[in-house]
């Protein structure tokens, strides 16, 4: 059987190909925030996010004031991480982008650690902080024990007036486009509460039973 040889040019030409494709996947893997609100079981609101952005710095605007770490749903606000003093706003494309994650209203986090980044969409951005480079990884986290404008009771997604769901913001800044997603997840029983229930079920089903 013989062996089919590439010529040389065509050989060149698929690793290029190959290349290519492979730091496009790379560049697509490495764009993108992503943040994430969950609810905790008992109380407690977690906030994380991770990720990187690309944009021209050309278009971002700095800001010398504080801005708190904060969840503010009826303005599309979020900010992961502690407070910042001096940040970029980076604009957002709105269309396609929601004005809003819920009916809440201004809710502080307990603590904070880590990188600091948000969304605003009353102000149409994207909070950074000052010194960030356009493609860096960078990742953080807030914490929200109790709903501190409302009840005082354990944080909840309810109380803090959250929506659960997926968010989808776009950006584009220069040649650069790219997205921001946020999640909120309601807190999902262990299975061993599933078990509980369905025990609890079943003794009243045989209770019926007898009578």
């Amino acid at each position: 059987m013989k062996t089919k040889h590439l010529h040389p040019s065509i050989k060149s030409l698929a690793l290029g190909l190959v290349a290519a494709a492979a730091l496009a996947s790379g560049n697509t893997a490495q764009a993108a925030l992503v943040f994430t609100i969950t609810e905790q079981l008992g109380g407690g609101v977690n906030t994380t996010y991770s990720g990187s952005l690309l944009f021209d710095l050309a278009d971002a605007q700095a800001r010398g004031n504080a801005y708190g770490e904060t969840i503010v749903p009826n303005q599309a606000g979020l900010q992961v991480g502690p407070t910042l003093i001096g940040y970029l706003l980076l604009p957002i494309i709105q269309a396609g982008g929601p004005a809003s994650f819920g009916p809440g209203g201004v809710n502080s986090a307990a603590t904070s650690s880590g990188d600091t980044a948000g969304i605003n969409g009353s102000l149409g951005g994207v909070l950074l902080p000052t010194g960030y480079v356009s493609g860096a990884t960078i990742s953080g986290t807030s914490f929200y024990d109790i709903d501190f404008f409302g009840s005082g009771d354990p944080a909840t997604l309810a109380n803090l007036g959250l929506t659960a769901g997926t968010y989808v913001w776009n950006t584009q800044s220069g040649s650069f486009s790219d997205t921001i997603t946020l999640n909120i997840i309601p807190a999902v029983p262990e299975p061993s509460t599933f078990a509980l229930l369905g025990l609890a079920g079943l003794g009243l089903g045989l209770l019926r039973r007898r009578r």
